[in-house]
């Protein structure tokens, strides 16, 4: 994790991200409510098409009628006029986040997310890419995990021929 946005790519992603902070982000297209970890989510679309992208590869047992825990607005990057900035810029894969006593903002290679402290959340990624979606809830949930005492551990596990089980544990 790094705190200094040296790149140019991170430079106009900070900046974004400062122009972004300072605005409502209550418009969208459509929502939905999921179960995320055992955490409720209010997901705002701003186009169709990341609702139908969303709900395809989203189990439906995630569904949920909860009180909403995060409040996330997801903004997709190509339909909100900001495809000079590189969504998919593998060189830089830190995480870069920002603190102030209304917000926290992180910056990675693929997605900026904004958190409030009202539980409000913007998320914009190119939707039609996973990573940054995926790489923006690594980010986000953490921290209301632990309040439950749990936490997320990016792996998969597999069962072998021999009957036992071995799990990858990812970066």
């Amino acid at each position: 994790m790094t705190n200094d946005f040296d790149a140019p790519i991170r430079s106009l992603k900070k900046s974004l991200a400062t122009s972004y902070s300072k605005i409502g982000w209550e418009s969208s297209v459509d929502n939905i409510n999921v179960n995320y970890h055992d955490i409720p989510i209010r997901i705002n679309f701003s186009t169709e098409l990341q609702k139908k992208h969303l709900t395809n590869v989203l189990p439906e047992c995630w569904s949920t009628n909860n009180q909403a825990r995060i409040d996330l607005t997801w903004l997709d990057s190509s339909a909100e006029n900001l495809k000079g900035i590189d969504w998919d810029d593998d060189s830089e894969s830190d995480l870069t986040i920002l603190s102030s006593s209304e917000s926290e903002i992180a910056v990675q290679r693929d997605f900026l997310g904004i958190l409030r402290e009202n539980g409000k959340a913007l998320l914009v990624s190119d939707s039609r890419n996973n990573d940054g979606l995926h790489n923006g809830l690594r980010w986000l949930l953490p921290r209301f995990l632990l309040e439950k005492n749990s936490i997320q551990l990016h792996s998969s596990a597999i069962i072998g021929d021999d009957g036992l089980a071995y799990l990858f544990v990812g970066q």
